[in-house]
C-alpha cells in the first residue's frame, strides 16, 4: 500500500450493529458485541485523525504544519 491509500477507505464494520441485550443468554456474545462497537468507534476516530493530519500535510508550506511545531 502506498501513502496515497492511507485513509482513502473507511472501515464500515461489515455487518450492521446488532442490539445487545444486557440479559443476553450468552454473556460472552454480548461482551464481544460491546467490544466490537468500541473498536468500530475507535477506528472511526483514528480515521478522522488521520484524515486531519493528511489535510495538514496538503497545505502549502507557508500555511502548513511547519508553523505549528510539536
Amino acid at each position: 500500500m502506498d501513502d496515497g491509500d492511507i485513509g482513502s477507505s473507511e472501515f464500515t464494520g461489515l455487518d450492521p450493529p446488532q442490539a445487545v441485550d444486557s440479559d443476553s443468554e450468552d454473556p460472552e456474545l454480548a461482551s464481544r458485541a460491546i467490544q466490537r462497537e468500541k473498536l468500530i468507534k475507535e477506528i472511526t476516530g483514528l480515521q478522522q485523525d488521520l484524515k486531519a493530519c493528511k489535510e495538514l500535510e496538503d497545505f502549502p508550506s507557508d500555511l502548513g504544519a511547519s508553523q505549528f511545531p510539536i
